[in-house]
């Protein structure tokens, strides 16, 4: 994700009631398993590290402790998002290496409080991948998925899978959207209509009463994946932006339409980006997870993953 994408995907779920109503209607299936008024943020920051030397450093979008009800009993659980603009065929991996390093920092600092001598307990970690492209989800949604399906047909039974959660706004229907309870409906609402400035025109005259007086944050959001421009409209005292008002200062419709159609262009250039951007965070992830394989080693097997020569791979991640 470029960084004014990932900034204002960031700031958007710094909003507690965001976070909750997206984690109880998307992960939760509509159940109020969290409340916005029991959810604290936490450094997402996470040290990877061998032997007391430091390896690299992760750091999740956003990080946040639930107190949620198990019974009758009330409990903590860690929540986090991770963002995309872009698919990344390593997703099911990186999500379940957060998680995991998430944990590993748990049984740290379990290891050097006075609470050794007692059961550890880990708190669950939940990760939802939110997909914000136009395009569809053509990677793996698990880590089975990403193996061969021979290898997977005769051994699944003795691989741990992991199943990633991720919501894709364009893959939900209306009425799935309607379940949101925060302004997460609209948003999702505009995104999916961004690339016709009819039906996005039409949208915003339905619901003008709601667009007219939008949050701040949430319309820098929809400016940074549509760049449309909305940023231009100055916001009123209570941080609120008249979306229909930026759209209609726009000269023309064929200005609007011209700006949808920059967008497209954009994204074929965006591509090679992409797959550089995937081999690389692949390339990070063998040395991290394969410390005995060589350079030589990882390119060869990502220059057969990637179908592409050594040469071009190794210009990539050395």
């Amino acid at each position: 994700m470029n960084h004014n994408k990932d900034l204002n995907t960031k700031k958007l779920f710094k909003n507690n009631e965001r976070f909750a109503d997206i984690f109880n209607h998307t992960v939760f299936g509509g159940k109020k398993v969290v409340n916005a008024n029991n959810l604290t943020e936490l450094n997402s920051e996470t040290l990877l590290e061998k032997e007391g030397k430091r390896l690299s450093k992760r750091e999740r979008d956003i990080l946040k402790e639930a107190l949620v009800m198990a019974d009758d009993k009330s409990v903590y659980i860690l929540l986090g998002i991770e963002n995309q603009s872009t698919v990344d065929v390593t997703m099911p991996l990186r999500s379940n290496m957060y998680d995991l390093l998430e944990y590993e920092k748990q049984v740290k600092e379990y290891k050097s409080s006075k609470k050794r001598n007692k059961k550890l307990k880990l708190k669950p970690v939940i990760t939802l991948v939110i997909y914000w492209g136009e395009k569809n989800w053509y990677g793996p949604r698990s880590l089975l998925e990403m193996m061969d399906e021979n290898v997977v047909k005769h051994y699944q039974e003795y691989i741990n899978d992991y199943h990633m959660n991720i919501l894709i706004p364009k893959e939900m229907s209306e009425e799935d959207i309607d379940k949101l309870e925060t302004d997460m409906k609209d948003i999702f609402m505009i995104l999916n209509v961004r690339d016709s400035y009819e039906e996005m025109n039409k949208l915003l005259h339905e619901r003008k009463d709601i667009y007219s007086r939008f949050d701040k944050d949430a319309v820098d959001l929809i400016d940074a994946l549509t760049n449309l421009d909305l940023n231009e409209t100055q916001e009123d005292e209570e941080g609120k932006v008249d979306m229909c008002k930026a759209i209609e200062d726009m000269k023309s419709i064929s200005k609007a339409e011209g700006k949808i159609e920059g967008i497209k262009e954009g994204k074929k250039e965006g591509k090679i980006e992409e797959r550089r951007r995937n081999i690389k965070v692949m390339y990070e992830t063998m040395k991290e997870t394969n410390p005995g394989k060589s350079d030589n080693e990882i390119i060869g097997i990502l220059s057969k993953a990637f179908k592409e020569t050594r040469k071009y791979v190794r210009s990539i991640v050395l």
